[in-house]
């Protein structure tokens, strides 16, 4: 059994280059992904693209960081892995 089979992650940055990259293979490996990015249609393409489960969010907000983390944990419970992606 891979690491990071059930394991839940965030990857923000992720619909497209280094971010996606990442949350592709975690989700590659077994692991429940959210990917975050402020473009929502790019996000929703990456998501498809990867099956994972996308949040339009910009980061640099403490209000959407709120809302992104009330949904993973509503959803799981707990976050396992968070890798920083994000940039401007």
């Amino acid at each position: 059994m891979p690491y990071w089979t059930d394991k839940v992650a965030i990857v923000t940055g992720a619909s497209s280059g280094l971010g996606l990259a990442i949350a592709r293979a975690l989700v590659g490996s077994g692991a429940k992904v959210f990917i975050v990015a402020r473009d929502a249609e790019r996000l929703r393409s990456a998501a498809l693209q990867i099956a994972a489960t996308g949040i339009a969010a910009d980061v640099t907000r403490q209000a959407d960081v709120e809302r992104l983390m009330q949904t993973v944990s509503g959803d799981h419970g707990r976050l396992d892995l968070l890798v920083n992606c994000a940039g401007r």
